[in-house]
C-alpha cells in the first residue's frame, strides 16, 4: 500500500507509522463489514 503515490516516507517517524496502522485497521474493518453484507 503506497498513500503517496511513489513518494515514500522513512518508517522512523512513529505518527507515520501510527497513521499507516490505523489506516490499515480501518481498511481491514471496512473489509469484513463488506464480506458480512455480501
Amino acid at each position: 500500500m503506497d498513500l503517496y503515490g511513489g513518494f515514500t516516507q522513512p518508517h522512523d517517524s512513529p505518527d507515520m507509522t501510527e497513521m499507516v496502522d490505523t489506516v490499515e485497521t480501518i481498511q481491514n474493518t471496512v473489509e469484513l463489514q463488506t464480506n458480512i453484507k455480501e
